[in-house]
């Protein structure tokens, strides 16, 4: 696991599937980068599909964050290598990480944004005691018995 890559990645301009994917990955990667855990693994981890994990991946690979190269390993089996490099980030105007729903709202662009609270709750109507409210319950009996 590379905190530093991950201490970066948190900060970076991504969309939420982006990010979960990158964060994945990071977390599987030493310090230069390079890791290469399953895309099966991955999608389990990110909670998302193949499809969704295979799409978030060529995502970051358009932005230059990611590269990854088929391998075989021994036995003959296929793998895949990736390496991260988050220096390479370059987001496209046309692939913006989409808004939230509530950046998306015509209430949001008409809301105020500079708001100031000016009342006050009464202090009265706040419940006042004098002990912890627990030590001072009497319990009455409210169970009977069956005999």
């Amino acid at each position: 696991m590379s905190v530093k890559l991950m201490a970066k990645a948190w900060e970076m301009d991504l969309s939420q599937g982006e990010k979960l994917v990158l964060l994945a990955l990071c977390d599987h990667a030493n310090d230069d980068g390079v890791c290469y855990p399953s895309q099966e693994y991955l999608a389990q981890k990110c909670s998302m599909s193949p499809r969704s994990l295979i799409d978030q991946i060529n995502k970051l690979k358009k932005y230059g964050i990611l590269t990854a190269e088929r391998r075989q390993k021994s036995g003959g089996r296929l793998a895949n290598l990736y390496v991260i490099n988050l220096d390479n980030f370059s987001q496209s105007a046309n692939s913006a990480p989409a808004k939230s729903a509530c950046e998306n709202s015509a209430h949001a662009e008409s809301a105020p944004t500079n708001v100031q609270i000016t009342a006050e709750l009464p202090a009265k109507s706040a419940p006042s005691f004098k002990e912890e409210p627990s030590k001072n319950h009497q319990l009455e009996p409210s169970i009977r018995t069956i005999n």
